[in-house]
């Protein structure tokens, strides 16, 4: 065993050592009834891949990201895919994937500030673990402006170049349907061709992001290869049915969701619920 997984596998014998506990079962649920950290863990490295959905700069579901990608580090190769990041950023991940540039320099040179916008200081834990562990950063996520020029004009009313870059769009998935409008009329009520035009920007995203987790699996043909997805909660609850119900439309891979927040118990396999303390979710 090399001296680098020895420290990542002590590591993460500390970390769920510490996360142990009764508290951390009272704030982890499966199907409704309190679930250990080891068993969720477990979960998580006998999946491919482990969604989570976050609610964007909660400090206690950014480290709850990092302990499982630790976890999935463990079991084999892992990799981390981002709803932070739009494609044409991955040349700037590659160049913090090969140790060239810091975990401050990323928040410049990804126009974090621009792009995301969220409290960096919450996602750093996530950031320093990909770094100081060689774990690659990957950006998942639709182009803002192609984002935005659907969300403007529609899909019918999008530039021809704009729709060249779209991947297949499945916009007839009923539950995601029903979910998606639903929340969006709950957080701005709009008519209805508007509230169309919202819920296909929203589908551009989880198949954009669908398309691109599959497409590291496609590339990257290492045994037992595994990947943390993070996003916002909306594209993972609803029992999976934004990116990872697109992502098992495309391929086969085992999969285990988590939705941080309050929510229903059937809003994902995991529902870590708000801690007492905002910076530890244990």
């Amino acid at each position: 065993m090399t001296r680098s997984r020895v420290l990542l596998s002590a590591l993460v014998v500390v970390t769920a050592a510490v996360a142990r506990g009764d508290e951390a079962s009272r704030r982890l649920f499966a199907g409704g009834d309190p679930v250990s950290w080891d068993a969720v863990a477990r979960r998580a490295r006998d999946a491919r891949v482990v969604y989570v959905g976050e609610e964007h700069g909660n400090p206690a579901h950014h480290l709850l990201q990092r302990d499982l990608l630790a976890q999935l580090a463990v079991a084999g190769p892992a990799v981390l895919g981002c709803e932070y990041f739009p494609l044409s950023l991955q040349p700037v991940l590659d160049r913090f994937n090969a140790g060239e540039l810091t975990v401050d320099e990323l928040r410049a040179a990804a126009r974090w500030d621009e792009v995301w916008r969220h409290d960096w200081d919450a996602y750093r834990p996530l950031f320093e673990l990909c770094a100081e562990r060689r774990i690659p950063v990957l950006a998942l996520n639709a182009e803002l402006d192609d984002v935005k020029e659907v969300r403007k004009k529609g899909l019918t009313g999008v530039p021809l170049d704009v729709l060249a870059r779209l991947p297949r769009l499945d916009l007839d998935a009923p539950a995601h349907r029903a979910r998606v409008l639903e929340q969006l009329q709950e957080v701005h009520p709009m008519p209805a061709e508007m509230l169309e035009r919202y819920y296909q920007a929203f589908t551009v995203w989880d198949e954009s992001m669908a398309a691109s987790v599959c497409d590291v699996f496609l590339r990257d043909r290492r045994p037992g290869l595994r990947m943390l997805v993070v996003a916002g909660r909306a594209h993972v609850e609803g029992g999976g049915t934004g990116i990872p119900d697109r992502v098992s439309r495309r391929l086969p891979l085992t999969r285990l969701t988590v939705v941080c927040g309050e929510a229903d118990p059937g809003a994902a396999d995991v529902v870590l619920a708000p801690p007492l303390d905002p910076g530890a979710w244990y």
